[in-house]
């Protein structure tokens, strides 16, 4: 039974015990390029600390694809569920298959990459989790079924592009004439300072404000209207993986009523919403939504 407006239930078994929620060091990550069949080579984020290292072939692949525009560092506080299963952030593509349409083209690299890696075939399967467009792009994948996931955890993020909001539709066309450093400069700005992606420390608005990745104008293009003419929950609907919803309360990008939306058009999903946090609360507020994932990471079903 779906829990739209409810927080996830306790589990019963003693909660997982994760490592620290690492500094904003860069260089906890290593960079693995990976050849994917019929697309571009792509660069993927793992671990470099091996407290965040798992080898149990029995624990499930972790994939954590970013957001609009948004660089793979920015899951650095999620490491820590790499103690659960192998970690893997792949990194945006800068170009993109013709024969795929909208959210296909960015799903298209998830489903290649999960292949490329065979985490498939994996005793412990693979769970794909994406945050914004991220988890857009990985409801998009799941739906498709051209690859088998354990689980499916959505963080912050939305099923149709009408949750976007009618000014945000109306100008996705310019993605394909604003000139993507402007894309930068405007988060770093305006974005970051006005609060749009929750309280930030210095230290944390620098950071992430670092993290702006828009490799191309192909990816900006691409993006802008992918996001903002889909529409999944028709699908979403028919889904038969385990799925995790976890939204912030206070989301001025995406409104609390998307992940509503999700958890109640996915059967059996769960619904996580935190408390005081706006659109990267998985980055604001990394040990609820660590401890959550964890627990649904643990509750899945055997492979």
């Amino acid at each position: 039974m779906n829990q739209p407006d409810a927080t996830v239930p306790d589990r019963p078994a003693a909660a997982p015990v994760l490592p620290p929620v690492p500094p904003l060091d860069p260089a906890l990550f290593r960079t693995e390029r990976v050849e994917l069949e019929g697309l571009p080579a792509i660069g993927v984020l793992c671990p470099a600390d091996p407290r965040y290292v798992c080898e149990d072939p029995d624990a499930p692949a972790l994939v954590w694809v970013p957001g609009f525009g948004t660089d793979s560092l920015s899951w650095i506080r999620q490491l820590p569920l790499g103690a659960l299963g192998p970690w893997y952030a792949p990194q945006h593509a800068a170009t993109f298959p013709e024969d795929e349409m909208r959210m296909g083209k960015f799903a298209r690299f998830v489903e290649a990459f999960i292949r490329a890696r065979r985490l498939d075939e994996r005793p412990g399967g693979v769970v794909l989790l994406g945050s914004s467009m991220g988890g857009a792009v990985s409801l998009a994948t799941a739906v498709r079924g051209r690859v088998k996931l354990r689980g499916l955890v959505l963080i912050g993020t939305l099923g149709r592009g009408y949750q976007v909001g009618f000014p945000g539709r109306q100008i996705a066309s310019l993605g394909w004439v604003l000139p993507k450093g402007l894309f930068g400069w405007l988060g770093r700005t305006f974005a970051i300072p006005l609060g749009l992606f929750g309280k930030l420390t210095k230290e944390e608005g620098r950071f992430l404000g670092g993290c702006v990745n828009v490799p191309s104008q192909a990816y900006l293009g691409n993006a802008s209207m992918a996001v903002t003419r889909h529409d999944h929950l028709p699908a979403a609907k028919l889904l038969k993986v385990p799925t995790f919803v976890t939204h912030g309360d206070k989301d001025q990008v995406l409104p609390l009523a998307s992940g509503q939306e999700l958890a109640a058009a996915i059967p059996g999903a769960k619904l996580q919403v935190v408390p005081d946090s706006g659109h990267a609360f998985f980055f604001t507020h990394p040990e609820p939504v660590n401890k959550a994932i964890a627990e649904f990471l643990l509750d899945l079903p055997k492979a």
